[in-house]
């Protein structure tokens, strides 16, 4: 038989049996919880790691995109300069 905490009650509501009933599953599955945040965890470690190197090559690969642009823009200003020379 429970009881409720509160003096002018005599007996658990229905709100008190849910919370019973809550407190009861968080105890019985509080392994079953640990193990799932555990996965949760190396899941997200995983996915950080991969989104790190996979954002590593976009910035590898835009660096060296830009350098190839800035040759190339070195590479037509030097051939400007030198056709102005000859007119």
């Amino acid at each position: 038989i429970l009881y409720s905490t509160v003096e002018n009650e005599g007996f658990l509501t229905k709100q008190g049996v849910n919370n019973l009933r809550s407190a009861f599953a968080k105890d019985i599955f509080a392994q079953d919880l640990l193990n799932e945040y555990e996965q949760q965890t190396a899941h997200r470690d995983e996915l950080r790691s991969e989104s790190k190197a996979l954002i590593n090559d976009i910035v590898e690969e835009s660096t060296a995109e830009f350098m190839i642009i800035r040759k190339l823009k070195n590479s037509v200003n030097l051939c400007l300069k030198k056709q102005t020379k000859r007119l």
